[in-house]
């Protein structure tokens, strides 16, 4: 049987959405949705610099980053309504985290 070192641990990366000051909901991806908020609302990004992030919708895991890279692009794609919803879907799972 295979030793399982700790840096072989797989990190779970989630699908994040931000509701920002303008009404645009931003997508992301992280390993840690609290933390990536809190940099946006530092503004360490270019985007949070012209869309002032206002209050973390929701989020939920996907696993891989390969797979979280695939699913935000599909997830960027829709309407804003849609993110939403799943935003509000999703809330239960991000206070879980927290």
């Amino acid at each position: 049987m295979p030793i399982t070192k700790r840096s072989d641990a797989v990190t779970i990366w989630w699908i994040y959405f931000v509701i920002c000051k303008t009404g645009r909901i931003y997508t992301g991806i992280s390993p840690d949705p609290h933390k990536r908020f809190r940099d946006h609302q530092k503004q360490t990004s270019a985007n949070m610099r012209m869309n002032e992030p206002q209050r973390l919708l929701g989020a939920f895991p996907v696993g891989a980053y390969r797979d979280a890279v695939r699913m935000e692009r599909r997830i960027k794609r829709m309407p804003a309504e849609l993110k939403v919803a799943i935003a509000s879907a999703c809330g239960e799972r991000l206070a879980q985290k927290a």
